[in-house]
C-alpha cells in the first residue's frame, strides 16, 4: 500500500464493516483475506447483487494493477480508519534481524 502505508506503520481496522459492507465506498482502504493470507488495498469498485457484494481492489503503489480477486463479504476483516506512522519499526526491525542468518 506504499506510499499511503509504509513498512512500520500500524493501521486501526474498523470490524464493523465485516457484517455491513454496504457502508464502504470507493476510494476506502480495505483489509481483507484471500486464501488466509491479509491484505490492505483500495476499494476500486463495489458490485451488489441480491444483498451480495463484490469488491474490486488494488494497491496504490503506482504500478499496481487491479487486483485478480473479488472480495466478498467472508473475507473482510474490516476497513482501516486511521494509521500511527513509523511505531511498528522496531517490531520490523527485530523480526528482520531474528530471521537473518547471523
Amino acid at each position: 500500500m506504499s506510499p499511503t502505508i509504509e513498512v512500520g506503520d500500524i493501521v486501526v481496522v474498523d470490524k464493523y464493516y465485516q457484517e455491513n459492507p454496504s457502508n464502504l465506498e470507493v476510494g476506502d482502504v480495505l483489509v481483507f483475506k484471500v486464501r488466509s493470507t491479509l491484505y490492505t488495498h483500495r476499494i476500486i469498485s463495489i458490485v451488489q447483487r441480491n444483498n451480495n457484494y463484490y469488491i474490486r481492489t488494488k494497491g496504490d503503489y503506482k504500478d499496481n494493477v487491479e487486483d485478480s480477486w473479488v472480495v466478498t463479504k467472508e473475507d473482510i476483516v474490516g476497513k482501516v480508519v486511521f494509521k500511527i506512522k513509523f511505531i511498528g519499526l522496531p517490531s520490523v526491525w527485530l523480526h528482520n534481524m531474528l530471521s537473518s542468518d547471523y
